[in-house]
């Protein structure tokens, strides 16, 4: 197996996320997804982590299944239509058509592969090592995107290994009903971890104040936030609803990015 650079990683999810992302041709997509299955096997991975890579497999593929009918009902655009529901009933009456069945498998399509992506990402980089390539001013933004990068598959990890103890305690899952051995202690479990997670980042001062501000001062940087969000705010409307203004808008975004 081959390991590489956490940097190397975060270069080749963002290449295969942005047209994941900007493109609905289901071929492309699914040329996407197969380069991120023969990356998977060809590297080294957490062999925890690993385990739930069939589980997230498998929860895109629910989404998936989940947007077609979802974007059928919400989105009533097209000229072949199937079915009608009344339209007084909110959101979902009028017209199903089929263009709109299409675009909801393309897009679910495209958050399939996004999961895959990423999931890749997850169990083949330590998202430790990551953290540590972090510059110093982004380190509380690194400790967040990290925390919610591992969550998932830290998740379906706890909730495999309780089906694995739940099964030697002799419960046997055959419906929907069997169940809730599994999401009770699931839920439990994840409170508990999100409460340690928390003591110990306190513990280590993470959020804290790194120096002591006058009232004023307080102030002052409010003022600054506020007024920056102001601009970029008026720079979105001049760029979006002012087609002769563009670079005033543009201009208005940057300065209020640097206040």
């Amino acid at each position: 197996m081959v390991s590489y650079h956490p940097l190397a990683w975060l270069a080749w999810t963002l290449g295969a996320a942005i047209p994941a992302l900007m493109i609905r041709n289901p071929l492309y997509l699914i040329i996407i997804a197969l380069s991120s299955w023969l990356v998977y096997l060809a590297v080294e991975h957490n062999a925890t982590l690993a385990r739930s890579w069939g589980g997230l497999i498998r929860m895109g593929a629910l989404v998936w299944l989940l947007t077609i009918p979802f974007n059928a009902l919400m989105l009533h655009q097209g000229e072949h239509v199937f079915f009608r529901l009344p339209s007084h009933w909110p959101l979902v009456g009028g017209n199903l058509t089929w263009e709109a069945v299409a675009y909801g498998a393309a897009s679910g399509l495209a958050i399939w592969v996004l999961l895959m992506i990423f999931s890749v990402f997850n169990v083949c980089v330590d998202a430790s090592q990551l953290l540590r390539l972090a510059p110093p001013f982004l380190y509380q933004m690194g400790v967040v995107t990290s925390i919610a990068l591992t969550f998932l598959p830290q998740m379906l990890v706890s909730a495999r290994e309780i089906h694995e103890a739940q099964r030697v305690r002799g419960h046997r899952f055959r419906g929907w009903r069997d169940l809730l051995p599994l999401i009770v202690p699931l839920l439990t479990t994840s409170l508990e971890h999100a409460m340690q997670l928390a003591e110990s980042m306190e513990s280590r001062g993470f959020g804290g104040q790194l120096t002591n501000l006058t009232p004023r001062d307080t102030s002052r940087w409010r003022l600054f936030t506020l007024a920056g969000l102001g601009f970029q705010l008026c720079g979105v409307f001049v760029y979006t609803y002012h087609v002769g203004q563009v670079w005033l808008g543009i201009l208005l975004m940057i300065v209020g990015g640097i206040s």
